[in-house]
C-alpha cells in the first residue's frame, strides 16, 4: 500500500500540471488573436486629426457641387510636417442616401483622379495648408469623409466629415 500512495501523488501532480498546461494553452488561442486585432489600428492613432475639411476659405464654402465637379477643401494640421512624411495620403468618401463615390490622393499623385483649384499640376498639403480638391461627380452628394492612409496602405477610422452644399452663385471653380 505505501507505494501505491506515493505513485498516485506522483500520476495527480502530473495531471494536475497537464491541466495547467492545457488550459493556458487554450486561453492563450484566444487571448492572443483578440489583442493582435485590438492593437492592429493603433497605427492610425497619431494620425487621427492630421487631416480636416475646411468649411470656408475667404468666406466662400468650396465643399460644394457643380457643373459636375465635387470640391472638396483639406486642412492639414499645423504642427504635423514631419509626421506627415508617414502618410502615404489620405482617403475622401462623398455619399449621400443613393450610394457613395471614393477617392484615394496618395502624396506622390499615384492614381490621383481629379484636379487641384488653382494648379496646373497635382500638389499634396504640407502642414497647416488648405487645398482644395475637385473630383468629377456624376450627381450632388450629401457629405464627405476623410481618413488617413497610412504608407502601408492601411486607411485608418475617419477624421472629418462635412455636409456639401450647391455652390454659391457665382462661385467659379476655374475663374
Amino acid at each position: 500500500m505505501k507505494g501505491k500512495n506515493g505513485v498516485s501523488s506522483v500520476v495527480a501532480t502530473v495531471l494536475l500540471v497537464l491541466l495547467t498546461i492545457t488550459t493556458i494553452t487554450v486561453l492563450a488561442s484566444f487571448i492572443i488573436p483578440f489583442v493582435k486585432e485590438r492593437l492592429s489600428g493603433t497605427d492610425c492613432i497619431k494620425y487621427r486629426e492630421n487631416f480636416m475639411l475646411e468649411e470656408k476659405i475667404v468666406g466662400l464654402n468650396y465643399n460644394c457641387f457643380k457643373d459636375g465637379k465635387q470640391g472638396v477643401t483639406v486642412k492639414t494640421k499645423s504642427e504635423v510636417n514631419e509626421s506627415l512624411e508617414d502618410l502615404g495620403g489620405f482617403f475622401v468618401t462623398i455619399t449621400n442616401n443613393e450610394g457613395s463615390e471614393s477617392y484615394r490622393v496618395y502624396k506622390n499623385g499615384s492614381g490621383f483622379d481629379g484636379e487641384v483649384l488653382g494648379e496646373t499640376t497635382f500638389y499634396y498639403p504640407k502642414g497647416g495648408e488648405t487645398i482644395t480638391y475637385l473630383f468629377n461627380s456624376a450627381e450632388k452628394r450629401d457629405f464627405v469623409k476623410i481618413s488617413p492612409i497610412l504608407t502601408n496602405g492601411e486607411v485608418c477610422e475617419e477624421s472629418d466629415s462635412i455636409e456639401i452644399v450647391n455652390c454659391e452663385e457665382g462661385l467659379d471653380f476655374y475663374g
